[in-house]
């Protein structure tokens, strides 16, 4: 079974891709988006790309899952494994910053249920961690910029400098960057928090870390899977 790649913003497009499945044969394709709380618009881009090589190519898309239960499992486990690294008496003054990146405010207000997405995963892994675990803080973060001469955009908030502000505030001396509305290692993590943002902790006197990516582990391999399986299945 030809498993493969497709990028809604970026090579290889999904028109640069179901070209070849087709002439492979492919006549279903399951589509399980790397984006757990935005499935549905990577499943249109699919289901239009694959109507314009061939019309009876199935295009089956998983939903929303953000509260998969393995997924919840396996970033539950990274983040209790980034309390676990911290001495005891760190965790006393130490806060979880769970958080996915922004999105324009206006897609919100239109209704798309992606903050309500995010926020229920988060209340789903501080209800694994358990009481002992640290107070958390939801964030919103690498909000965009207007292009020159355009309208300012707000930005779904409140955003990493704001929890970190709130942070000092209450006396915060640790903070975990829990960055689980992203599934691996790319900019917005090894940029956006391993340096931007740990500059920012220090500049206010806080320390931090970050829980780990799920990347390629095999828990996570077994979660996708598990969403792919029952989209070929009839």
């Amino acid at each position: 079974m030809p498993t493969t790649i497709a990028m809604r913003l970026w090579h290889p497009f999904p028109e640069e891709v179901i070209p070849g499945l087709a002439k492979s044969g492919v006549t279903k394709i399951a589509v399980v988006p790397l984006a757990q709380f935005s499935a549905q618009i990577y499943g249109e881009a699919i289901a239009k790309a694959a109507a314009a090589v061939d019309p009876k190519i199935q295009v089956r898309c998983t939903d929303n899952w953000g509260l998969n239960k393995g997924l919840i499992a396996a970033q539950t486990k990274r983040v209790q494994n980034a309390i676990n690294a911290l001495p005891t008496e760190a965790r006393k003054n130490s806060r979880i910053v769970f958080s996915a990146h922004s999105l324009p405010k206006f897609l919100i207000d239109q209704g798309d249920s992606y903050e309500r997405d995010f926020r229920a995963s988060v209340a789903a892994i501080v209800e694994q961690l358990g009481a002992a675990a640290p107070p958390h803080f939801v964030c919103f973060q690498s909000q965009g910029m207007s292009a020159p001469g355009e309208r300012p955009v707000e930005w779904l908030g409140p955003d990493l400098q704001g929890a970190l502000d709130d942070a000092k505030a209450n006396g915060v001396q640790h903070v975990i960057f829990a960055p689980i509305g992203f599934l691996a290692d790319h900019v917005e993590i090894l940029y956006d928090l391993d340096i931007e943002a740990r500059a920012w902790a220090n500049e206010r006197g806080i320390e931090s870390s970050r829980s780990l990516s799920l990347n390629a582990a095999d828990d996570f391999v077994d979660v996708i899977a598990s969403l792919a399986t029952p989209l070929l299945v009839g």
